[in-house]
């Protein structure tokens, strides 16, 4: 408002001035009017710059993008998208050139969008996972439950669960090293979060498992990543291990980065790598085995629900992968490219990790052909 007010001013005084001018030239007396004149408008000029007068100054946002995963249905039946746009809201001088940017502030949004890209929408605007008010909207998303339609949340003082129905939330944990949080997800059926924490930013990082409606809280081992087994009676951390603790897969693959199972808990795909999976009873003992895959998705990678895609987010948008037709999409955000060298790279890779699928697990092969007969 008062930027708006200083602009009508100045637009005012220019044309005051310009019109008292000429009339001051013609009678002589215009070199102290001029001055007076010249002076009141360098003034209100200065000022206006220091208000952010859009009559010298652009806006615009600079996002990034974060926290992929898997969201609710849309009307057509496809599982959408959820993801955290932020970054910075800055200014330019015009005429200024690369000296003349400022930052003004900082925004948070989650929003959903489809996997072609369209209906990108916006479900909460945020001021950022830093604002401290108790009944605060600002939150960081960091997963979804397909079945209470819930978003987990993370800010200052905790862990959130947010209804997308009516868009109700409530505190479920509160957690005071929220800055040195990092990996959490609902369990499948949204009654308990796996996350990854460690203490002041040092030492090594520890899985925390807690029941939301009990609400306890309790450590299960140590692992740089987590995630849950579809059965929800197992997760993965640094292995495969049950809900105490206990590992249950000395052999298995480690080192698996932003790991996320298919939705039969028959694969496990992470940052370049991907591993079968298979659960055995050796002499009255549960131990899980696992065997390389020909493919490798990227950073937070998260398997679709149906079991046909995965996605790998990145902050500048996110990748598409097409497991049985072999295609790479565009990403689906409307800002970010990709380039042909990513996706004649992964179309390779689909090409081999098919190939692997035909001959060494017909039977997933076939019934998921079975689900998705055409493109």
């Amino acid at each position: 408002m008062v930027t708006l007010l200083m602009t009508i001013l100045f637009i005012l005084c220019l044309v005051w001035f310009v019109s008292k001018g000429i009339r001051w030239m013609r009678e002589k007396v215009w070199f102290r009017w001029v001055v007076i004149g010249g002076g009141c408008l360098l003034v209100i000029f200065i000022v206006l710059l220091f208000v952010g007068c859009p009559l010298f100054f652009e806006y615009f946002e600079y996002p990034r993008y974060g926290c992929w995963c898997w969201g609710p249905k849309n009307e057509k039946g496809e599982y959408t998208i959820l993801y955290e746009k932020f970054g910075s809201k800055m200014s330019h001088l015009k005429g200024a050139g690369m000296l003349g940017y400022t930052k003004v502030g900082s925004f948070s949004k989650i929003c959903r969008i489809n996997p072609d890209g369209s209906g990108d929408k916006v479900l909460f605007e945020n001021s950022g996972p830093d604002k401290k008010e108790p009944d605060s909207k600002g939150f960081a998303l960091r997963d979804y439950c397909q079945k209470t339609n819930c978003i987990l949340g993370l800010n200052c003082q905790g862990f959130w669960e947010v209804n997308l129905a009516d868009k109700s939330k409530r505190l479920i944990m509160p957690n005071p090293q929220y800055r040195e949080t990092y990996f959490a997800e609902f369990s499948p059926d949204g009654t308990k979060i796996a996350y990854i924490s460690r203490p002041s930013g040092h030492g090594e990082k520890n899985i925390w498992l807690v029941d939301i409606k009990a609400g306890w809280r309790k450590w299960i081992g140590r692992s740089d990543n987590v995630t849950w087994h579809p059965s929800g009676k197992y997760i993965y951390g640094a292995g495969m291990r049950d809900l105490d603790g206990n590992m249950l897969s000395p052999d298995f693959p480690r080192g698996i980065a932003s790991p996320s199972f298919s939705p039969d808990g028959n694969y496990i795909v992470g940052y370049c790598a991907m591993v079968r999976v298979k659960r055995m009873v050796v002499e009255g003992k549960e131990k899980w085995v696992g065997e390389k895959v020909p493919f490798g998705g990227g950073q937070s990678s998260k398997w679709s629900p149906d079991g046909r895609y995965i996605i790998e987010g990145w902050e500048g948008g996110v990748f598409m992968y097409d497991l049985l037709y072999g295609i790479c999409e565009t990403s689906v955000i409307p800002e970010g490219k990709t380039t042909e060298y990513t996706r004649q790279q992964s179309a390779g890779m689909l090409k081999r990790y098919r190939k692997w699928l035909e001959e060494n697990d017909p039977v997933w092969w076939d019934m998921m052909i079975k689900r998705f007969p055409g493109r």
